[in-house]
């Protein structure tokens, strides 16, 4: 698979649930190279061990909770100017083994550079187009709760 010359194709591994008897499925860190159009294993497998897919992405996430006050959260747009931001993956995304890095450590990978922590397989930064937008929607509950009610002990007698 060939990426756009404007970078939005992304490439990730397919599980082994979607491939046929006889086919091992590969990993992220591997399929993450197709993007940009290497030719070779796991680009060149039949069956494709990696989806490429365009990437043009808006994220939103919704969040509803039973409620009589709504209190959404702002949108926000990175700038379209293409820049790009990288950012340490956390240790939790990351497979066993590895050793997550930090955010001061990959913003160098957003210009380019091409060593540790930027070539790192697994990937240990995430770089991502500024063109990407979020929104995300709370649902803030308010409750109200009835008075407890009022018991009189019987009087003995």
């Amino acid at each position: 698979t060939t990426a756009p010359e404007d970078g939005s194709t992304t490439c990730a591994a397919r599980p082994q649930s979607e491939l046929p008897s006889g086919s091992w499925a590969t990993t992220d860190a591997y399929c993450v190279k197709c993007a940009i159009g290497y030719e070779w294993w796991p680009c060149d497998s039949v069956p494709s061990l990696c989806d490429c897919s365009p990437q043009n992405v808006t994220t939103s996430v919704s969040v509803t909770v039973p409620t009589t006050t709504l209190a959404p959260l702002p949108t926000t747009t990175a700038p379209e100017d293409g820049s790009t931001t990288c950012a340490a993956r956390p240790q939790s995304e990351l497979p066993s083994g590895s050793w997550a890095t930090t955010d001061a450590y990959c913003v160098k990978c957003a210009i380019g550079y091409e060593w540790w922590p930027c070539d790192s397989v697994p990937s240990l930064c995430d770089c991502s187009p500024q063109n990407v937008t979020t929104s995300v929607s709370v649902t803030v509950p308010t409750t109200t709760l009835a008075p407890l009610p009022t018991t009189t002990a019987p009087e003995d007698g």
